[in-house]
């Protein structure tokens, strides 16, 4: 490419400066023609500039792709001449192969909100990268992508950021409170533990942050004031990651610091602002290339965001003042816009330049030429681009199958001539997958000469026969420009002589023989990597194709998502955190019932028991203890206090039921807890009979066992564009292996919305398409129906699989044709609605029946998928989220999948709870505008939505508003509807139509109008259709301004508002029966076990009985109780530094402190104690998290797991907890013994199994030693030489 005559004149403009004006270049070919400049400059900056968020992050995205292919290409050459011998190729030690991402700030002008804390990241990691001290040594010059937005917003000017961005490396000396408060000055928050970007936690000589150009936070450990060690770690186990060697740490902050520093949220404003503001272009040099595509729409949406600025902001700037700027500071502007061949040549063009004709199908004319007022005419032009548009019309939906292929074939026959014109054709896939089938239809439309590059896998009728293709001249490989040692940074597209369908080139091209197509001599050649479009360039005689060009995507196609690295900390977020306690909480005590938990308590062991004198009295320390009010047996007394030592919290869980009434409190030593535990399991066996009976009936049944995977299967699965989550990736091997399996499998795949079901069941219903086997697809609305036929038809328009759609979308005489064609077998796939279940359907060979959202069906429909399940493979899916807890409940009974992990890159919806206001309406819509998205506004009345569009068209006159709803005709909703998804309208006014399974990632805020209407589920399932993409999503429920509200809808909008988290669907079902779906699994009167008991409870009692009926051993947790005289079980007089602990007493030893009953005053403080120092996890959950899992210990290594975790969280182990640690491993060691206690009383070990004392030669072991650290040892060594038998039984070797 750099050797044709145009590339020359362009370089030589670029080094002339100033402003150039480039058309003709489809916007496609523009991130193309940024990385040819970043091949002519390799030393220069460059900064490319979209009109919005989405064209920036196609930009971004396409110019990632070309700059990896040039890195590649890179290699291949220099292989080569080193296989030749000849000297290697010459390049910079280093280009980045990722462009910087400069976003503009998503919130408002005039708004007080800040923006997100991903936004902030990535501005800051840009301009971080740009400081002066971070561009030393061999990093290769930036190359940015911003958009217009983001460059008229000042920011920090340099030294102030360069001030507040410091750099600890290991070794370093600092003292770790001066570094906390110089963090919290650059706008980090303290916090007990960190977990979101732009925190900070101390625990002793650990400092953990967050910063937030990291994509993890960072744990630095001082000896001293030396910095001893810094490690990544996960932000939800809180577990190191990896050792690092230095970090640097930006401000937390970007927009609020600012204002803060400049007073301007006291109202104060200085003549000098302090300190001074910047813009981007402040941290670029003055040899800075800037590439502004389409000139002329970056003007309209700066005047556009202008507009919304409120007069004298500082934190804007004009457009045209920053143009004037770059131009000042003598940076290279080149304009860079797209126009329609045949258009007249602009005024400042040479007058004699001619227009070329309409390109035809068969041939490529050459596009006129463009000269830069600086160029004299005679100049040759710069390279211009032009679309694909005229050879491979994309529609705005999906054609029919029939058409779809007829232009593909069109479209390869059109690639087979350029080839023999003597073209170089190009071809980016996604992925594998892709590219195995590309050759595959290469090979199916005659294309590849005999016998070369057949497919493996494919059909015998694929491989036809080609006629003998033309020679065609080759075009030798030429080298760099003379005299220059410039490395190409792409690939050198015009010059390449592999063909990548083909086998690989030999070493030296020469030596073989040219064969047909695939000789060098036709250049066609595939890549892996993602670009949005092609484009053809016909002086360098060269095309470039996508997958959209090749597979015929949507012209409107679904924003792919960038994985943000920062997003790849997420987990799964549906565990429910049984120890995430709060004051006043409904708890479930194992052994005594529901009680509300009041808090931690430090009370003295032995409250009101007899003195005890001798070495006794030393274990009476204090214990902390988790503080459990239960009812009053009569209703004058007090009610009674139980004091449950943190040591066996494992014993307490939050009580969480399924109803909306607060469930009564049981009484200490009552019979009613007894009696409700002893109903609980009773039912619970029950529904496990219930289960392993469907289970064992399936067994039972023969069923058709669908083939191993096909290679067109594998690569139809690689090429899914998206990365599938681990939960994902399990969901989908068991289905297959379920359906390979010679019975009718009945799997549930169950996950919260938008984490990936869909996906699941496309692979399902493809797998059996290829054994030859038809699929239905049932689904509960029409505009679900709609959504997944579109996906559908998407996924598989690469294959011949033939999908249709039966709903009211379809009309009468096509549904009749649909269902005649489904009894003749020429369906594969149907989707639909109940009409699938009426008695005319009819299929020829069904094999698999999908079934999404079971639970939104009727009962007569249910019954009919229960007899579908003893005959067809049956797969369900539900956006009820399962807890892990149920999960695991079940798992032994009925196949189960859950899908827990959302995508990588999702962000929790954030959801605004106010009255109605206009203002804002219009600034929730208008935000979301400006980045490029569009809206839900939900209006549940059919009768006034007319005039809520009238009110919405007044407040926003440039929106375009679409309105839709269930009394529209078919036709007129599948138009509004196919609208919205093209991105043809920017407002969807709709009713609840919109509430079930609809998926667009563009929409990304949702209003919902008088929200106080609708249930907590169905405010979920709405909330659920915004945030399917990387970016922030918005969620608004709209409350009516005068009046009250009902107490039900208080606690309703509270806890929407409160459960905003990723998956936080099982949270919020635990508040309301309907989202919970425990009825639709086990049953709906089993709803009144879990209100008694409890929901975890109940999974705990329903694992057993499964277990039981199972005939598998259910093994009881064994507690062994450790009683040492030498040593005390608590932290006696250490007071904690927070007000939420006090001490702690064993459970059931004392009653409550009272008037009648004084506490006694703490004993001293003892000097081996066995417990958490308070000032070693000074948070109260956490240490009741760690007490949790210390009781959960079952074996050596997870008790050496946790100390490891301990050592790495918090620091070194300290003694008293050390001993604790002793404690336990010695009841693992007894347990492993069958022993039930250990007692050391006066200095004897008295050790009990079978209810009898271990004894040597009738008396009790002594121990010798006096610390309690070696006693503690002498325990274990008594315990390891037990020889296991009967009681009494001698030690070993004794």
């Amino acid at each position: 490419m750099l050797e044709t005559p145009a590339a020359r004149s362009l370089a030589r403009r670029l080094e002339q400066g100033g402003v150039l004006s480039l058309d003709g270049i489809t916007a496609a070919a523009q991130p193309f023609l940024a990385a040819l400049v970043r091949q002519l400059f390799p030393r220069r900056p460059i900064v490319v500039v979209t009109d919005g968020l989405r064209s920036q992050e196609s930009a971004q995205q396409d110019l990632a792709t070309w700059l990896a292919a040039g890195a590649e290409g890179r290699r291949q050459k220099s292989e080569v001449r080193r296989q030749n011998h000849a000297s290697p190729v010459s390049q910079p030690s280093t280009l980045n192969p990722q462009p910087l991402f400069y976003p503009a700030w998503e919130v408002l002008p005039h708004e007080a909100r800040l923006p997100h804390a991903d936004v902030i990241s990535e501005r800051l990691e840009t301009l971080v990268a740009l400081t002066p001290h971070a561009s030393r040594g061999t990093r290769p010059p930036p190359l940015i992508v911003a958009s217009v937005s983001a460059l008229l917003q000042r920011t920090f000017s340099v030294e102030p950021l360069r001030a507040g961005t410091r750099t600890l490396a290991r070794g370093d000396r600092v003292d770790p409170l001066d570094l906390v408060e110089w963090l919290e000055a650059q706008g980090y928050e303290p916090e007990a533990q960190v977990t979101q970007k732009g925190e900070l936690a101390l625990r002793g000589g650990i400092l953990d942050v967050y910063p937030l150009t990291s994509p993890w936070p960072v744990r630095l450990e001082f000896f001293g004031d030396e910095l001893e060690s810094l490690r990544q770690f996960d932000p939800l186990t809180q577990i190191s990651r990896e050792e690092i060697q230095a970090v640097a740490i930006p401000p937390a902050g970007e927009l609020g610091l600012l204002k803060r520093m400049r007073g301007a949220e006291s109202g104060t404003r200085d003549a000098a602002p302090q300190p001074p503001l910047g813009t981007l272009l402040d941290y670029l040099p003055p040899e800075t290339v800037v590439v502004l595509c389409e000139p002329g729409l970056l003007a309209e949406r700066a005047e556009e965001y202008a507009a919304q600025v409120p007069d004298g902001d500082p934190f804007f700037i004009a457009w045209e003042a920053l143009q004037d700027q770059a131009r000042k500071r003598g940076m290279t502007l080149v304009e860079v816009s797209e126009t329609e061949p045949g258009l007249p040549a602009r005024a400042n063009e040479a007058a004699d330049e001619t227009s070329p004709d309409v390109p035809s199908p068969s041939s490529f004319p050459a596009p006129r030429s463009a000269v830069a007022n600086a160029i004299p005419d005679s100049a040759p032009s710069a390279p211009r681009f032009a679309s694909l548009d005229g050879f491979r019309p994309l529609p705005e939906r999906a054609p029919e199958q029939a058409v779809a292929e007829a232009q593909r074939r069109e479209f390869f026959a059109q690639l087979h001539r350029w080839l023999r014109q003597g073209w170089a054709v190009h071809v980016f896939c996604n992925n594998d997958g892709e590219r195995q089938r590309f050759r595959e239809l290469w090979d199916e439309y005659g294309l590849a000469p005999n016998g070369a590059n057949a497919a493996a896998g494919a059909p015998a009728s694929c491989r036809l026969t080609p006629p003998e293709p033309l020679a065609a001249p080759g075009l030798e490989s030429s080298s760099s420009p003379s005299g220059s040692d410039r490395c190409l940074d792409l690939p050198d597209l015009s010059r390449q002589d592999a063909g990548a369908p083909s086998s690989a080139a030999p070493a030296n091209p020469a030596a073989a023989a040219p064969a047909g197509l695939w000789a060098p001599s036709f250049r066609l050649r595939t890549h892996l990597g993602t670009l949005a479009r092609g484009f053809l360039c016909d002086e360098a005689k060269l095309a470039v194709v996508t997958d959209a060009e090749i597979f015929g995507r949507y012209k409107v196609q679904r924003p792919r998502r960038l994985k943000s690295p920062h997003a790849l900390a997420t987990r799964s977020a549906l565990d429910i955190d049984f120890t995430e306690l709060e004051e006043g909480d409904y708890v479930v005590h194992v052994q005594h019932g529901i009680g509300r938990y009041l808090g931690l308590q430090v009370v003295p062991l032995g409250a009101g028991t007899k003195p005890t004198d001798g070495p006794a009295a030393t274990a009476h320390a204090g214990q902390e203890c988790l503080v459990i009010e239960f009812a009053p047996r009569d209703s004058d007394q007090q009610p009674p206090r139980l004091f449950v030592p943190v040591t066996e919290a494992h014993l307490v869980g939050k009580y969480v039921g399924t109803g909306k009434a607060r469930p009564p409190l049981n009484k200490l030593g009552g019979t009613r807890w007894a009696r409700t535990k002893a109903q609980a399991e009773r039912a619970v066996r029950d529904v496990a009979s219930d289960l392993l009976a469907i289970q064992a009936a399936r067994e039972s049944q023969p069923g058709h066992p669908f083939a191993p995977d096909a290679p067109w299967q594998r690569e139809f699965e690689s090429a899914f564009i998206f990365e599938e989550t681990p939960d994902q990736a399990r969901a989908i091997v068991e289905t297959k292996t379920d359906m390979e399996r010679p019975k009718p499998m009945d799997r549930l795949i169950c996950g919260d919305v938008g984490f990936g079901k869909t996906e699941v069941g496309i692979r399902a219903a493809f797998k059996a398409v290829m054994d030859g086997k038809q699929v239905a697809v049932l689904v509960p609305t029409t505009v679900l129906a709609q959504q997944h036929f579109n996906t559908f038809r998407e996924r598989m328009a690469d294959y011949p699989v033939r999908l249709e759609l039966l709903s009211r979308f379809r009309t009468r005489r096509a549904q009749e044709q649909v269902v005649r064609d489904l009894a003749a077998g020429a369906v594969d796939i149907v989707i639909g609605t109940h009409r699938l279940l009426q008695k005319d359907i009819a299929f020829k060979d069904l094999g698999l029946v999908v079934i999404d959202e079971e639970q939104r069906f009727g009962v007569m429909h249910k019954e009919k998928f229960k007899m579908l399940r003893r005959l067809v493979d049956v797969l369900t899916l539900s956006a009820t989220p399962i807890p892990r807890t149920l999960y695991l409940a079940l798992t032994g009974a009925r196949d189960m999948s859950t899908i827990q992990t959302p995508p990588h890159d999702r962000l929790p919806v954030e959801t605004i709870v106010t009255g109605y206001d206009e203002r804002v309406i219009r600034d929730a819509i208008q935000r979301e505008l400006n980045r490029g998205g569009q809206v839900f506004f939900l209006h549940n009345r059919v009768m006034t939505i007319a005039t809520m569009a009238g009110k919405l068209q007044a407040l926003l006159p440039h929106a375009r508003i679409v309105v839709g709803h269930g009394q529209m005709h078919s036709d007129d909703l599948e138009e509004v509807m196919t609208r919205f998804v093209n991105g043809e309208a920017d407002v969807l006014l709709s009713t609840t139509i919109i509430e079930s399974g609809l998926d667009i990632p563009n929409a990304n805020t949702i209003i919902i109008d008088r929200a106080d209407r609708f249930g907590l589920s169905d405010l979920y399932q709405l909330r659920g259709r915004v945030g399917r993409y990387k970016h922030q999503a918005y969620a608004y429920l709209l409350l009516p301004r005068h009046g009250s509200l009902l107490t039900d809808v208080r606690k309703r909008l509270s806890a929407i508002k409160q459960y905003s988290t990723l998956g936080s669907g099982f949270k919020i079902a635990m508040r309301d029966l309907e989202i919970r779906g425990a009825g639709n699994l086990l049953g709906a009167e089993q709803s009144g076990h879990i209100t008694a008991v409890g929901f975890e409870l109940y999974c705990q009692l329903l694992k057993q009985s499964v277990a039981g009926l199972k005939g598998e051993k259910v093994k009881p947790r064994l507690e062994v109780p450790v009683r040492l005289d030498f040593l005390a079980l608590g932290p006696a007089g250490e007071s904690p530094t927070s007000s939420l602990a006090e001490a702690e007493v064993r459970q059931g030893d004392a009653p409550a402190p009272s008037p009648t009953h004084p506490a006694p005053r703490p004993t001293p403080l003892l000097p081996c104690s066995a417990y958490i120092p308070f000032r070693y996890i000074s948070d109260a959950r956490q240490r009741i998290e760690i007490y949790r899992k210390l009781a959960q210990v079952t074996d050596k290594a997870g008790l050496s797991s946790l100390e490891q975790e301990l050592r790495d969280r918090f620091g070194p182990v300290p003694p008293q907890l050390a001993l604790l640690l002793q404690i336990a491993e010695l009841k693992v060691l007894a347990g492993g013994q069958g022993i039930t206690v250990i007692e050391v009383k006066d200095g004897k070990l008295m050790l009990t199994r079978n209810d009898d004392y271990i004894m040597i030669g009738s008396k009790f072991p002594r121990l010798e030693r006096k610390q309690p650290g070696a006693r503690l040892k002498e325990i274990k060594k008594f315990l390891l030489a037990i020889a296991p038998g009967t009681p009494g039984a001698p030690l070993q070797g004794a």
